[in-house]
């Protein structure tokens, strides 16, 4: 299983791309990868304690568990996430910046808790 180091780098790995999406054409993808930081950070802290969750089922009981005050910003992006890679269908008007700041969120939960 990775460490919290390797969840880490994956996490930067992710924001660096994040910051080359054209959010107006690519709201979906930035949406889709803005959910994947969001699941490296939780896992790194998951790690940090010898843990791993084994499937997106056990990760969110662990957030509403451990981390509620992240719970909100997570269940947006992974509902939103889903939509966009199975649904087919776009939802209008979602600006970029309220997925920045789920993000974001999480991103300084995690770092708090550090």
């Amino acid at each position: 299983m990775p460490t919290a180091e390797e969840h880490q780098q994956r996490a930067e790995h992710f924001l660096r791309f994040l910051a080359t999406i054209d959010t107006e054409e690519f709201c979906d993808w930035y949406t889709i990868v803005s959910f994947y930081v969001a699941v490296h950070l939780v896992e790194k802290m998951r790690a940090a304690q010898n843990e791993h969750s084994q499937d997106h089922g056990e990760r969110t009981r662990y957030i509403r568990e451990q981390h509620p005050a992240i719970r909100f910003a997570y269940h947006q992006l992974h509902n939103l996430a889903w939509t966009f890679r199975y649904e087919a269908r776009e939802l209008p008007g979602l600006p970029p910046e309220t997925v920045a700041g789920w993000l974001e969120t999480i991103q300084d939960y995690v770092q708090e808790t550090e």
